[in-house]
């Protein structure tokens, strides 16, 4: 499982899109949701790998990165 921790900068009510490799959203967090269970919104189990997210604030990309996803 993998934690996304509130810095200083990110917002209480934030929405995160993680990606696969071609930018298609796998999985959204939302509502202050920090746990991703390397699922997608499907309930699929997603392959070992690095995933692209980005953090919003109001419909603005606010935050960039990598997670590395281990099994």
């Amino acid at each position: 499982m993998i934690e996304f921790r509130q810095g200083d900068s990110i917002p209480v009510n934030w929405v995160i899109s993680i990606m696969d490799r071609s930018g298609r959203v796998i999985k959204r967090l939302e509502k202050g949701e920090k746990f991703w269970n390397g699922q997608d919104e499907g309930g699929r189990l997603m392959l070992p790998g690095c995933y692209p997210f980005v953090v919003f604030n109001d419909n603005q990309a606010i935050h960039r990165g990598l997670i590395q996803l281990i099994r």
